[in-house]
């Protein structure tokens, strides 16, 4: 609600330390509405425990945003798989991902099935949000 009214004035967004986890990060897309017309330049969303598929579906997210600058993720529990799969998403943008240096992976895999399972979810919202805007 509030965000997607904001959505087109936000140009950053800091959210750090707030316990998103993956399901919020990923409700979090769906309140930012469509890429290309959010306004983003930074969004900060250190320590908040979103996993390798919350902090993949954010980075493809922000690359899409045109005026993407800046995202920070670290410490937020990204496996070496998907820390892998982010360096190699942002490979023709390295600035604009801030430091990965303190992420440990403390989900197990259940919880990433979870999580892939919400992003599957997610996806299908934010897809259904695009063809009505």
């Amino acid at each position: 609600g509030a965000i997607c009214s904001l959505r087109k004035h936000l140009n950053h967004l800091k959210l750090e330390e707030n316990e998103l986890e993956t399901s919020g990060a990923l409700k979090l897309l769906v309140g930012l509405g469509n890429p290309m017309s959010c306004s983003l330049e930074t969004i900060d969303l250190r320590t908040n425990q979103i996993g390798r598929v919350g902090a993949n579906a954010m980075v493809e997210y922000f690359l899409k945003t045109p005026a993407g600058k800046k995202i920070e993720l670290n410490d937020n529990q990204i496996s070496s798989d998907g820390l892998n799969a982010i360096q190699n998403l942002i490979k023709d943008k390295p600035d604009l991902l801030g430091s990965l240096d303190e992420n440990e992976p403390e989900m197990d895999e259940d919880d990433e099935d979870d999580a892939e399972d919400d992003l599957n979810y997610i996806s299908s919202l934010l897809e259904a949000s695009l063809k009505l805007s």
